[in-house]
Parts: structure tokens; sequence; C-alpha cells
């Protein structure tokens, strides 16, 4: 009796060997295939690695009375490390690198650009490895604010025969506060209005609402932005030489 359950155990064995290995083996393959592939995959996409994103927006923060003079770079490189998934789903139009310079004294500077004096907003996962350029030379200047008088610029020529009696333009208000890095608001010995035209005038007139315009943009007006020009116009004047 014990001969015959042996003989039936190896039999059922055999079959179940057979339906395990042999039957359907195709479609086992498959399937081993596929989860074989979506192993590695998900394998692939955790596996820390790391990219290098171009062109990063550079803000640096300077203390409210100096002002950056010179043109540093504006844009950086930053190379990052993390999850691959998580690296595919940065979006590179919210990255900015913001550089903390409030504590540095005006004058010729070389600061430094690194991963532990910058500010980036990173998702969990990611890591700031490195940015390029690592140094860079800035100039800062103190913010200064001085009055300076109003020049009137004209364009066009008043009629034949008359002139512009230039002494005895009024400007209101005659002088205005601009304020800027002191290496250009010191130099100042005025601010012009934008061109009056003045062709074939042969007669005193006033031009309302005149802006002014400050030539280079690091000088800003602090209130006054338009003014009221009265020209006095005459006949041409002759002037005797002794």
């Amino acid at each position: 009796m014990d001969f015959f359950e042996r003989e039936q155990q190896r039999a059922l064995l055999a079959r179940l060997g057979r339906k395990i290995f042999l039957e359907d083996w195709m479609m086992k393959l498959i399937a081993l295939v596929i989860t074989l592939g979506l192993w590695l995959g998900i394998t692939g996409l955790r596996t820390p690695t790391s990219t290098t994103i171009r062109n990063i927006p550079l803000d640096m923060r300077v203390a409210n009375d100096l002002e950056v003079t010179n043109s540093p770079v504006k844009e950086v490189d930053i190379k990052i490390s993390g999850d691959k998934s998580k690296l595919n789903q940065l979006n590179r139009e919210n990255l900015l690198v913001s550089l903390d310079l409030t504590e540095v004294q005006p004058g010729e500077r070389v600061v430094s650009i690194a991963p532990d004096n910058v500010n980036v907003e990173l998702p969990a996962g990611i890591k700031l490895e490195s940015i390029s350029p690592s140094v860079i030379p800035i100039r800062l200047e103190k913010i200064i604010e001085r009055e300076v008088p109003v020049k009137a610029e004209t364009e066009g020529v008043v009629a034949e025969g008359f002139e512009i009696y230039n002494e005895r333009t009024i400007i209101t208000p005659p002088n205005v506060r601009v304020s800027g890095p002191e290496s250009f608001v010191r130099p100042l010995d005025s601010i012009s209005t934008e061109k009056i035209n003045v062709e074939s005038k042969q007669a005193d007139f006033t031009t309302q609402q005149v802006s002014l315009n400050p030539v280079n943009p690091k000088v800003r007006l602090v209130d006054t932005t338009i003014v009221e020009v009265t020209f006095r116009i005459g006949e041409r004047r002759i002037v005797i030489s002794s």
C-alpha cells in the first residue's frame, strides 16, 4: 500500500511541475519580463542622479541705502541632485537664486556664490550641489539725495528775426530733488526737460505738464516729475562789440 501511495505522490508532483514550468510558459515569460521592467524602471527613478540647469535668474539683495552700480552676472547655472522622478517634474521657470548681500559694505567687492550662502527653493529630496560662476565682482555705492536745477530743452527754430530770452525763461519749480548712487548724483549740474517745440514762435508762451528727462536710469526723481516752462520771446537783439 505504501508503494502505491508513493507512486501517486510522485505522479502528482510531476503533474504539478509540468503545470508550473511547461504549461502557459509564454504568458508566464511575458509576465516575468513586464514585472522585471517595472522593477527596473521604479528602481531607476529612485536612484539619485544629478543634472545642471542653466541661466537661472540671480537676485542680489543689498542694504536699503546701497546700490549695485556695475553690471554683474544676472544668471547662473546650478547643479542639483536627487530622485530622477523629482528632477523630471521640476519647473525651471519657478527657480530663483537669491544672494543676501545686506551685510556687505560699500566698495569694490568679490563675493562668493555657493550652496551654503544662497537660497534656492527646491522640492524635498533635491539638493543644490554647486553654482557657476562661484564668484562675481560687484561695486556697491551709497545712495544719496540732492537738489539740482531744471534746464529747459527745446527743439525747432523760432520765427526769423526773433530769439528766446533764455535769461528770462521761468521754470516752475526751478529745482527738483533726485536720488541715486553717489557717483552718478554728485556730478549732476542739472536735470533736463523733455524737448519743447519752439518752431516758428514769435511771442511768449507757456508749456505745462512738461516731463523731466534724467539721462541715466540710475538717477531717480524723488517727488517732482513734471514742471511748467514759460519762454520769453522777442525780436533778436543786436550785440554790439566794443
